[in-house]
């Protein structure tokens, strides 16, 4: 169950440069924290902690990485892309895609290249309806814990600040283009999370793709064999070539 609030983050080496962001319901890294060269990401250095959450949840944190090279030279960045895993999914998304959003103190003129959501939580609000649905208990006692830290409240007292949370909320045409990775027996975040969210973006016509594993749960390495890195790579190299659109 602690795996929901692991900080998690993805690094993707585009042309060898790019940001790494490391995001998490609960818990972060130390400011200018430096991840090893021997690290699947290579080494990189925290340069801003972000908190988002509620004062009394504060260890809510968003850290930027950026990729270093011999004697910790920083590289220059020309792609930025933004991506995680389950809690770390349900936070890259509306980095890129709420870049419209005054609220949000956003400059739209800035968005990462894409984001790769791996079964991220895209609609808060429907979160207990789905666990419902799949008859999922481990799955609605979850979310009822990640929400209320999240939220500041349960979450059927919350709906407003879990639609507010959502990413599918921002479904728009000024979105990035979006990678979804989602196991199809997924218990803690259902398909039908994904599938929604795949259908805003086709309907917002916005590129995006959505790759499920059929007998796959939640997390493990099936989301990291060879197959799958190569539809992840397939999806960057035809954005490369389009230009990011």
């Amino acid at each position: 169950m602690k795996k929901m609030f692991r900080p998690v983050f993805l690094g993707v080496i585009v042309s060898g440069v790019t940001v790494y962001a490391q995001t998490g319901w609960n818990g972060s890294a130390t400011n200018c924290e430096t991840l090893p060269a021997s690290s699947p990401y290579g080494e990189a250095r925290a340069i801003r902690n972000i908190a988002y959450a509620e004062p009394s949840t504060a260890r809510q944190n968003f850290d930027l990485y950026l990729p270093m090279g011999k004697d910790g030279q920083k590289f220059p960045v020309v792609a930025w892309i933004h991506g995680g895993a389950s809690a770390g999914g349900h936070l890259a998304l509306p980095l890129g895609m709420a870049r419209q959003e005054k609220q949000f103190g956003a400059n739209p003129a800035v968005k990462p290249f894409c984001i790769l959501d791996f079964f991220g939580p895209t609609g808060l609000d429907q979160q207990l309806e789905d666990m419902q649905s799949i008859c999922s208990q481990k799955g609605m006692e979850t979310i009822r814990d990640a929400g209320s830290k999240l939220l500041g409240g349960p979450l059927e007292n919350e709906v407003a600040k879990a639609r507010w949370a959502s990413p599918i909320t921002y479904a728009s045409t000024a979105n990035s283009p979006v990678l979804i990775l989602q196991g199809g027996k997924d218990d803690l975040v259902p398909v039908a999370q994904s599938q929604r969210l795949y259908a805003a973006l086709d309907h917002a016509g916005i590129k995006n793709q959505l790759i499920v594993l059929p007998d796959v749960g939640h997390d493990g390495p099936l989301f990291s064999t060879p197959e799958v890195e190569t539809k992840v790579l397939g999806f960057l190299n035809g954005l490369a070539k389009e230009g990011g659109k």
